[in-house]
């Protein structure tokens, strides 16, 4: 889409693009409400992850027998991170799903590289509760 301009005609078209939709929709970030971007800088480098391993409390069941792999989260599931994983679930926010679904593989491949030899590798999500499911349609 770029040419002479390189980066900096990209993030015209975005901002041009934000602009627009913000006008005819009155879009705004996700993550913080600022008006013209669904999501806006700042929360997109919130996305940026930093795995480590996080044990849920309490500990379910499933994770009480030794594991290869602890439990790993991307960040901690407060302020604007919770904002959106909250806007994509409850409010069908559905075009976070790339920058979510691109925080998530990289806490995966992180995790992954500590795995030590053959073995299972188990994805284990947070489910929903049941009633959440029926009022979104998904999980």
């Amino acid at each position: 889409m770029a040419t002479s301009g390189g980066q900096g005609a990209v993030s015209q078209v975005s901002t041009w693009r934000d602009a627009a939709g913000d006008l005819l929709l009155g879009s705004c970030c996700a993550g913080c409400g600022v008006k013209g971007r669904r999501l806006c800088r700042v929360c997109a480098d919130t996305l940026r992850a930093n795995p480590r391993p996080a044990w849920p409390e309490p500990v379910p069941p499933a994770l009480r027998v030794p594991v290869i792999v602890p439990p790993y989260a991307g960040a901690r599931y407060d302020g604007r991170l919770q904002h959106l994983i909250v806007a994509y679930k409850e409010e069908a926010r559905h075009g976070l799903a790339r920058p979510l679904a691109k925080m998530l593989a990289d806490v995966v491949a992180s995790a992954l590289q500590i795995v030590v030899g053959p073995g299972p590798v188990a994805l284990v999500p947070m489910p929903s509760a049941p009633g959440a499911v029926r009022r979104r349609g998904h999980d």
